[in-house]
């Protein structure tokens, strides 16, 4: 078990180093890669097909469904990515329901009576669904949605706040895809999230991180624009 425990951590810190190389000297403490590590949780090698470009590897997700839901814009962006994933999916699942078609029914039924990720304590266990199923959904949803109409880019990290059945470390999937201001942030989340013993400070943590995204940005193209402005003023008074 500790020889095995040891090559699944290696192979991690490898895919994040061989990725992101010299950014991974920020990333490595990111909380939510560090608790996947310390949990044994996967997810840093599902980052992997989750970066891809090819819709066939992100079938793999597939084998941990809620990380699957953040990919499904790019699914859907093309016929051919979906084709191309459907039939990834398929051949990834099918020998398994050949074998043994009883088996999603099995995991549900796990799922309902196992303590730890019982369904009637996964809202205060995720990141999202505490807030989702309280009177914040309005307010969380017009924030979401506001920052989806400001800025596109924000689809990715919206969708990752609207899914109810993400777990803290799940947003492994996030490593060095947006500021690096998330960083210091996951850690302030860990510890608001250790006092009140739930996981919506990371939602929090993340909402923060997309705000500042959008109004840096916004101020980046007025700055340019105000640029450009300048300097055609400039030409005209000269000519």
């Amino acid at each position: 078990m500790d020889l095995a425990a040891g090559i699944f951590l290696t192979l991690m810190l490898a895919a994040v180093v061989f990725v992101l190389k010299r950014d991974s000297l920020y990333w490595i403490f990111f909380v939510p890669l560090l608790q996947g590590l310390y949990l044994g949780q996967p997810d840093a090698l599902f980052w992997l097909a989750y970066r891809s470009e090819r819709p066939a590897l992100w079938a793999l997700l597939s084998l941990k469904p809620q990380l699957l839901l953040p990919a499904l814009p790019r699914v859907f962006a093309s016929r051919r990515n979906l084709a191309e994933f459907l039939g990834a999916v398929i051949v990834l699942h099918a020998p398994f329901l050949i074998l043994r078609p009883s088996w999603p029914l099995e995991w549900f039924r796990f799922l309902s009576s196992y303590d730890q990720n019982r369904i009637t304590t996964i809202p205060h266990s995720t990141t999202s669904a505490s807030i989702m199923f309280s009177i914040w959904v309005v307010p969380f949803a017009a924030c979401l949605l506001g920052l989806l109409w400001i800025r596109r880019k924000n689809l990715e990290g919206v969708v990752f706040l609207a899914n109810p059945f993400t777990f803290p470390y799940d947003y492994t999937l996030l490593l060095g895809r947006i500021s690096r201001v998330v960083i210091p942030l996951s850690w302030l989340a860990l510890v608001v999230a250790i006092k009140v013993r739930a996981g919506w400070p990371y939602a929090v943590m993340l909402l923060a991180v997309l705000v500042y995204d959008t109004v840096r940005e916004r101020r980046r193209t007025r700055g340019r624009r105000a640029g450009i402005a300048d300097h055609e003023n400039r030409a005209e008074e000269v000519q």
